[in-house]
């Protein structure tokens, strides 16, 4: 209702933002409480250490307060079931995080991640609308897609470019790539702290998710034999994801492909999905030929920058073909 009726109030927007997003973060203790006690436990416990003799037992209370400690850290870490009521909450921080209002945008945001990291794949409730800013008309508000790269770009706990997730991938990066929005020097810059980011955190992951013999003995000796009829279903339910993963993964590599292919692209765009490609080279999935093709057609093209990714494309064609 004050979003609605009284959207220049930032003040009173970030007061009800606060106690909005309390249904979903708060479960008897905060991160900074719990940090706080973690740093006085550490000076109480410094302060019984003998340097000559080493440790010595440490008094009750001492105990006592580590135990807090713990209780504590296992109720910030125990992740809870996603409701209904946690989706909404998680929709409106997601709009509030593209408000007009920078303050507002800046809270909604830390809210935003802190939910996020609260609830396992929660953030497949965003990609859809995250999507959609980005292929939106060139004509739509300047804060919304700032708000939107912010929230690509994340915080130092959640970056959601490289969630482990080859449907989502699919559709994101591809979505990044060709977006027009990151034309002025604000959302460029943003764009290529994005962009580096994902060349830094993104590990290669798997497609083909198996267990040899080997493996399946050990866990067999260290838990207990499983019933045949749910190894059988549970190889059914393995053999689907990993063909879902690598349908997913041609096409992501055939959408950027043909990106690269057509004239829609700047250059600086071209940069950023040829890097993006060359970061999806596997060895365990065979490479699509036109990609390879498209490697080798840019080794002569006007752009250096992109002569360069080319040059690092085919070295790692040549590194990933060794047997």
């Amino acid at each position: 209702i004050i979003v609605e009726n009284h959207s220049d109030d930032a003040s009173s927007i970030k007061t009800a933002l606060k106690i909005y997003s309390l249904s979903s973060i708060y479960y008897g203790v905060f991160k900074h409480d719990a940090d706080k006690l973690h740093k006085h436990f550490e000076a109480a416990k410094n302060s019984f250490i003998n340097k000559l003799y080493g440790e010595r037992q440490y008094p009750r209370f001492l105990m006592i307060e580590r135990i807090t400690l713990q209780c504590e850290r296992f109720s910030l870490t125990n992740f809870q079931s996603l409701t209904e009521i946690d989706k909404q909450v998680i929709l409106k921080l997601f709009e509030l995080s593209i408000h007009r209002y920078s303050e507002v945008r800046r809270d909604a945001q830390g809210y935003l991640f802190s939910v996020l990291n609260r609830y396992l794949f929660s953030y497949q409730i965003i990609v859809d609308r995250i999507i959609e800013l980005l292929n939106s008309p060139s004509d739509i508000d300047h804060d919304q897609i700032k708000g939107c790269l912010y929230i690509l770009l994340g915080n130092h706990s959640f970056f959601l470019p490289t969630k482990h997730s080859w449907s989502m991938i699919e559709r994101l990066w591809p979505a990044m790539a060709r977006t027009t929005h990151a034309k002025k020097p604000t959302t460029q810059r943003l764009m290529d702290h994005i962009n580096e980011t994902i060349g830094k955190q993104f590990d290669t992951q798997a497609l083909v998710e198996d267990t040899n013999d080997v493996s399946r003995k050990a866990a067999v000796d260290i838990w207990k034999p499983l019933d045949p009829v749910d190894l059988e279903s549970r190889d059914q339910i393995r053999q689907q994801r990993n063909e879902e993963n690598m349908q997913s993964y041609n096409n992501l590599m055939e959408t950027l492909n043909s990106l690269l292919r057509g004239d829609s692209l700047t250059w600086r765009q071209q940069e950023t999905t040829m890097s993006l490609m060359w970061l999806l080279l596997q060895k365990r999935v065979p490479i699509p030929s036109s990609c390879i093709r498209t490697f080798v057609d840019f080794l002569v093209h006007d752009n250096v920058e992109l002569r360069k990714i080319s040059e690092e494309g085919i070295t790692a064609f040549s590194r990933l073909q060794k047997p």
